[in-house]
Formats: C-alpha cells, sequence, structure tokens
C-alpha cells in the first residue's frame, strides 16, 4: 500500500480495503478521495478530481498517488514507478498495471489534504491536472517535464 504522509484514515480503513481487495480479486486498486474541509470550492474540487478517477478506470486509469493498493508481484513485473516522470507518475504506475492485471477503485475513502489547493490555488492546481492528463491521453507518460510543478518549496 502506498500513502501520502499527509492523508488521513479511518480506523477500519485497512480492514475495509483489504476485505474489498480479496473480494473483488484485485491486485492493484486505489482508495477513494474525501474532504470534510471547510471551504466549499477545495470540497467541489476534490470531488471533481474523486469523480474523474472514478469515471476513467476502465479506460484510462488515473488515480492520485495518496492511496494505491499493489502487490509485490505487481509492483516487480511493472518495474515499479517510473523515476523519469516527476508529473503523474502515480497515473503511469496504475496506468501499466492496468494494461495486464484488472484495476479498480475502491470504495474505501481517505481524507485528501488539501494544502496544496490552499497554497496554489484550486483553479490553478485544476488546471495543471487537466492539462497534465489530457496530455498523458494524447501524448504519453509525462517523461520530458512538459508541465513545470514544483515540490518542497511551501517552507522556502
Amino acid at each position: 500500500m502506498f500513502l501520502d504522509a499527509d492523508v488521513r484514515i479511518s480506523p477500519d480503513f485497512l480492514e475495509k480495503s483489504l476485505a474489498l481487495l480479496n473480494k473483488k480479486r484485485l491486485l492493484i486498486s486505489a482508495g477513494r478521495m474525501t474532504c470534510t474541509e471547510p471551504k466549499l470550492l477545495n470540497r467541489i474540487g476534490v470531488r471533481l478530481f474523486d469523480w474523474g478517477m472514478l469515471a476513467t478506470q476502465y479506460s484510462f486509469p488515473t488515480c492520485t498517488g495518496a492511496c494505491i493498493f499493489s502487490t509485490k508481484t505487481i509492483h516487480r513485473f511493472i518495474g515499479g514507478f517510473d523515476t523519469d516522470i516527476h508529473l503523474c507518475e502515480d497515473c503511469d504506475y496504475v496506468n501499466r498495471a492496468a494494461g495486464s492485471f484488472r484495476f479498480r477503485m475502491l470504495p474505501v475513502f481517505f481524507e485528501f489534504n488539501t494544502r496544496r489547493l490552499d497554497k496554489e490555488g484550486i483553479f490553478k492546481m485544476g488546471g495543471v491536472y487537466l492539462k497534465a492528463n489530457i496530455l498523458r491521453l494524447f501524448r504519453g507518460e509525462l517523461r520530458n517535464n512538459e508541465i513545470e510543478y514544483p515540490f518542497g518549496h511551501y517552507d522556502r
């Protein structure tokens, strides 16, 4: 299981997830995002992103790396994460896995941290991810840093 350090999960999240993975016989999957913070725009943005991942799971799997379930077998089979990709490496991971294994979003929800939405702005971040996924769909994975996306710059 891959989780971002800043997501929040319920006490029974792992138990529910494991039961669903076994029941659905999934080797690769992802959890769904939710947001309970007071800012309505952030809640709407997170919900739209979640619905987008849900809608694309059958044809062009996309998910946030904040919560991915994968077996060692799958991880080794696809060669892990592609470290040459700086944006949407998590989407590439599940997309490659879905080429050989059935991928589905699980109906288990984790609390998404909206720090980046607050700092960068929801419309800017929404635009970045929309552009990134359109480019991925039509041109392939973003291996050449086509979209500037800085990390770790908030404490400066």
